[in-house]
């Protein structure tokens, strides 16, 4: 019989030498098994505290949110007292436009009073010259009263002698005696008329004289009244001109409040909007953290699953 120790020896050799060989690869896969598990070590401790963060930013944005909607909620009360303000604003404008053509009125009044009070004044100072005037030829009349009243004296003094003359000359002066006695009574007529005229002039002149008084006393109160007129006129140009100022400063304050109403709106519908986005932000990161904590779960089995291959790996190497 052929004997078989060599064949059996070389087969145990090379035996031997894939032994080896699988034992390198048992080695080097054993080390790239630790480097693996390694490296998923790290990343499982890496999406651990991403999504410890993620979770950390999750609840800031969440706490970031809910101030934003309470300072919606602030602004949104702010730009409604705005809104009042600005109301408020319109209406004292418009009193004050109401109030300046009020003021207005009453300037227009009181100038037109000025004017009728000129007139009057004016008026007066006619009447007074015509009376002052009216004076002068009543004083004229009484000049002349008081010549036709010497002229009666005179007349009535040549009647006398003229009727003592006519009894001197008896029969021839009978005739010029009828005519000395008509002068004498003519003469006593226009001393009674005088007289009456006398009379009447006094009278005139006392009422013309009390009239210039009450014509003058009048003519100061018209005076003192155009003065009063004037102060008034003044006054409400003054009061005209604060109530213009006034509604001028009224009306930039109510354009003021409108824009900051408009202002306040945009403020609020900004941070509605920044609410709004503050929310998206912590749920897309609160699926990021879901993410991450699926990921560290699935990595961990994969760790599970590298450690059960690599006691397999050592428990194959034993078996050679």
């Amino acid at each position: 019989m052929p004997s078989n120790r060599g064949d059996n020896f070389g087969g145990r050799a090379g035996g031997a030498a894939g032994a080896d060989d699988v034992l390198d690869d048992v080695d080097d896969a054993d080390d790239l098994t630790e480097e693996i598990d390694t490296a998923i070590t790290e990343l499982a401790e890496a999406s651990e505290s991403v999504a410890i963060s993620s979770q950390d930013i999750s609840d800031l944005a969440t706490t970031q949110s809910s101030n934003m909607h309470e300072v919606a909620g602030e602004v949104s009360n702010l730009s409604a007292s705005v809104e009042e303000i600005a109301s408020s604003a319109d209406q004292t404008k418009a009193m004050s436009d109401q109030a300046r053509e009020l003021a207005a009125e009453g300037r227009d009044s009181a100038d037109n009073a000025a004017d009728a009070m000129e007139t009057v004044d004016d008026v007066t100072t006619d009447v007074y010259d015509e009376i002052v005037e009216l004076r002068r030829k009543v004083d004229q009349i009484d000049s002349v009263v008081e010549v036709i009243n010497e002229i009666a004296d005179q007349t009535n003094l040549l009647a006398l002698n003229a009727s003592i003359e006519a009894a001197r000359a008896g029969e021839a002066g009978a005739g010029f005696a009828v005519v000395a006695d008509e002068v004498k009574s003519l003469a006593e007529q226009s001393r009674e008329s005088v007289s009456e005229i006398e009379d009447v002039v006094v009278d005139i002149q006392q009422s013309t004289a009390t009239t210039v008084k009450n014509i003058e006393a009048a003519n100061d109160e018209v005076n003192d009244g155009i003065s009063e007129v004037s102060s008034a006129v003044t006054a409400l140009r003054s009061i005209d001109s604060a109530v213009g100022e006034a509604a001028a400063g009224a009306e930039e304050v109510a354009r003021a409040t409108d824009q900051q109403a408009a202002s306040t709106e945009e403020v609020a519908s900004l941070v509605d909007e920044t609410a709004r986005g503050a929310e998206e932000v912590a749920d897309e990161i609160n699926q990021i953290a879901a993410a991450a904590e699926e990921q560290t779960t699935k990595i961990s089995e994969v760790a599970v699953l590298l450690d059960h291959l690599d006691e397999r790996g050592v428990s194959n190497t034993r078996g050679l």
